[in-house]
């Protein structure tokens, strides 16, 4: 859909950021950005190519990209069959004779089923650990467009303060003839410089605005983005909204990466409450033994049970308890997504309305047309002038204030497309 404002002799045309067609969620892994050249949008590099080479070359989504990794060393240190163990005992004196010794080699591990459930909680720490991964790597890009949408709303305001200022000139300039020739007084003139000057000081706040934000970008991008200097925004398909994605806030919210650690995180305590449910039954041990004196030695292959007798039943509870506070977790996590995104589409039909109507008015008002030949023509005082002006541009300044937001607030909606 495009959002068109006019202005005199000028029209802006924003393409805002639509349902992400032909890109999918795949596209945002590290893995598939890696290998992925950036992407040239009007010779320029795009926002899309800017999240997916941060993704991709970060520190700090790098760290996250290694969390699973580490979880699953983690987790199978922590289930791996007790280590070959060996024992040894002497005795100077005993009863049954001097110099008794004995020693032995011996593995434990678990009875049937112990090795699927240490199976399965490894699984479910990985995949816990992948979603957790992806949920910083979605609040991350998602933090890299809301900075990326208000760099580009300054660069709006920043050219839209060109065109002002090269207004401001032409009158400035046209009064200052007009006084010289002895047609105009000079105190109006001299408002006419005034706001002339005005003009430029707010363009070069806005250019050092922009410059701070464009660094911030570039430091996120790295060199592939070091020299940097405009925000394209993606072309997508946008009709009336995002009708192309899932029709129910619910459907949307599964998408969400948060949806995912929450189901993983609460798949993970179940699979830690077997695995210490188990870990508390007797378990099988195997090995070697050897003992006696001098003389008469007894040796062969040995087979018991470990029997557990205190030390486990705190670790079962434990396991539990989080159980349940997952359990609790994932239900607050859902209703919290689904009714976020119920209030976000809710605000996004509101905005767009508001936007699209001051759209119109502006794009049929011609004030600024009437006002210039009004003055030219005199009817009009040049302060008279400047202020209906005055009042048309803020209405401009809350048109990009809206557009900023729409586009902010689609990021809240579709921010499962970014990892």
């Amino acid at each position: 859909m495009q959002f068109k404002t006019m202005g005199k002799g000028r029209r802006w045309v924003v393409c805002f950021l639509g349902c992400w067609a032909g890109l999918g969620p795949a596209g945002w892994f590290p893995q598939a950005a890696a290998q992925r050249p950036v992407e040239q949008v009007g010779g320029e590099r795009d926002l899309d190519g800017l999240i997916r080479a941060i993704l991709a070359t970060h520190p700090e989504a790098l760290a996250w990209g290694r969390e699973a990794e580490r979880m699953r060393a983690q987790v199978t240190e922590r289930t791996r069959w007790a280590p070959i163990s060996a024992k040894g005992y002497y005795l100077p004196q005993s009863d049954i004779g001097d110099r008794y010794h004995e020693w032995e080699v011996s593995q434990s591990g678990w009875m049937p089923g112990g090795g699927r459930i240490r199976t399965e909680l490894r699984e479910a720490t990985v995949e816990g650990s992948e979603a957790e991964v992806r949920v910083s790597l979605q609040a991350f890009a998602v933090q890299t467009w809301d900075q990326a949408i208000l760099t580009w709303g300054v660069q709006r305001q920043w050219e839209q303060a060109q065109d002002r200022l090269a207004g401001a000139h032409r009158w400035a300039q046209w009064y200052a003839d007009r006084a010289e020739a002895g047609l105009e007084t000079r105190p109006v003139a001299t408002a006419a410089a005034f706001q002339e000057a005005q003009a430029s000081l707010e363009v070069d706040r806005l250019a050092a605005a922009r410059e701070r934000s464009m660094a911030a970008l570039r430091s996120l991008g790295g060199a592939a983005y070091a020299d940097w200097d405009r925000v394209e925004l993606p072309e997508r398909s946008w009709a009336d909204g995002p009708v192309s994605l899932p029709d129910s806030a619910a459907a949307w919210s599964q998408l969400d990466a948060r949806w995912e650690a929450a189901a993983s995180a609460l798949r993970t305590a179940e699979r830690e409450r077997d695995w210490q449910q188990r870990a508390s039954l007797p378990q099988w041990e195997l090995g070697w033994n050897q003992q006696g004196v001098p003389g008469a030695m007894y040796r062969g292959a040995m087979a018991g049970v470990v029997v557990p007798l205190a030390g486990r039943k705190a670790g079962v509870e434990q396991a539990a308890i989080a159980q349940l506070q997952a359990q609790d977790r994932w239900e607050a996590t859902r209703r919290a997504l689904i009714e976020g995104r119920q209030r976000d589409l809710r605000a996004y039909e509101t905005l767009l309305a508001t936007r699209n109507e001051l759209a119109r008015q502006l794009e049929a008002d011609d004030t600024e047309e009437h006002l210039d030949a009004a003055l030219r023509a005199g009817s009009i005082s040049f302060p008279a002038f400047w202020t209906a002006l005055e009042a048309r541009r803020s209405l401009e300044d809350a048109l990009i204030q809206l557009d900023v937001d729409l586009l902010q607030l689609q990021g809240q909606i579709l921010q499962h497309i970014f990892p």
